[in-house]
């Protein structure tokens, strides 16, 4: 890389002092000629040496090329050059400690009992990240070396945290409990479909039941006497009902992902954001890769960035509508289970009020409203004997 450097040399009678230094053997690589004054580009051996050669006329620097310039602009910025790189250094070092372990577990013994045995391993606050390989090496250690106490167990490293995830091991007794309870309805609605794998049946399809209504009852009875008591199994579905109510603004905001991808980096410093090599005027981006410490004011990251695009517009009145609908059943569907089903719906009513529509709406559910409840064997002799 040449380093040039432009003068601009002023005088009287300029030009006879530039052809001495052309006869001084000093090369140009440009020359601009002006009313009094001169514009000419030299090596930068050259212009040390015309700075050594006495002269009235005024020399003055327009700008440096190449290898100087760099050079230039690296010592003008020495003290931000080095803090930056100190800065980076210090983030990664700090990025590579651990901060905090945190062991996730009900019971203080166990919690213990693992940072403990963590603590052998150099997995404790102040020590080195372990590499991926080692933290499946410890994790597969502890599994086989605690195998009667530890079911299950996880080390997931979250910046400069560690958070361990165990499932402790118990121990199934031969014969699985089976305590006495009937099937009942969680909420009230008509009967569409009873299956019943264990237990006896007490309602019907289409029949109208309550909150805590048995439907199928855990007491096994013969004619007037109580035969068993077991643990009723079974499913029901049944019509529930619900209102919704949902407000549209006519005004709306849409952002859109266009579907173009790049890649990008982000330098944040307090609440100051910049980005480079960014290919788009508004993204949504996902971070890659971090570097980061709650300690420093500052992080650099690699980032994803999607296009998106950002539009401000007006609903009509039917496009409102048909936008409350959708956030209605929405809204109904979140709230159900996987097996849940919309049967009916219907539009009780729709107003307008400060710029919006506020939209009411009816639905029927095909709705699983199984639930349990255990049963006392002393109740239910006492209720059946009052039966009688």
């Amino acid at each position: 890389m040449n380093s040039l450097v432009t003068l601009q040399i002023t005088g009287k009678n300029v030009k006879r002092f530039v052809q001495s230094l052309y006869k001084r053997g000093i090369r140009f690589y440009d020359l601009e000629e002006g009313v009094s004054s001169v514009v000419v580009t030299v090596s930068f051996s050259d212009y040390q040496k015309i700075q050594e050669i006495p002269t009235i006329y005024e020399i003055r620097v327009l700008k440096y090329q190449g290898w100087i310039h760099v050079k230039r602009l690296l010592y003008r910025y020495r003290i931000f050059l080095l803090s930056l790189f100190l800065g980076i250094f210090l983030l990664s070092f700090l990025c590579h400690v651990i901060f905090q372990v945190q062991i996730v577990h009900d019971q203080k013994e166990m919690r213990d009992f693992l940072a403990e045995e963590l603590k052998k391993r150099g997995i404790q606050k102040y020590h080195f990240i372990k590499t991926f390989e080692e933290k499946e090496k410890i994790e597969a250690d502890l599994l086989t070396k605690f195998r009667d106490k530890l079911e299950w167990l996880e080390i997931e490293r979250i910046g400069t945290k560690y958070i361990v995830r165990v499932e402790e091991r118990k121990v199934l007794e031969e014969k699985e409990e089976n305590i006495p309870r009937d099937l009942i309805a969680k909420k009230k609605g008509v009967i569409l479909s009873i299956q019943a794998s264990q237990g006896e049946v007490v309602k019907k399809v289409h029949d109208y039941v309550e909150a805590g209504d048995v439907l199928v009852s855990g007491v096994i009875k013969n004619k007037d006497t109580i035969k068993d008591y077991v643990a009723a199994k079974g499913q029901v579905f049944a019509e529930t009902w619900y209102q919704v109510q949902v407000e549209i603004p006519y005004f709306h905001h849409e952002t859109t992902k266009t579907g173009k991808k790049g890649k990008a980096l982000s330098f944040q410093f307090l609440s100051k954001n910049w980005k480079f090599f960014s290919s788009f005027r508004k993204t949504q981006d996902k971070i890659l890769f971090s570097l980061s410490n709650p300690l420093l004011p500052f992080s650099f990251s690699y980032l994803l960035e999607e296009e998106v695009v950002e539009e401000d517009s007006l609903y009509s009145y039917d496009a409102a509508l048909l936008k409350a609908r959708e956030v209605a059943l929405q809204k109904l569907m979140d709230s159900l289970g996987k097996e849940d089903e919309i049967i009916y719906e219907k539009n009780l009513k729709n107003y307008e009020e400060d710029s919006k529509i506020v939209v009411e709406m009816f639905f029927k559910v095909k709705e699983d409203i199984t639930s349990y409840i255990a049963t006392s064997k002393q109740e239910e002799s006492e209720k059946f004997d009052e039966a009688r």
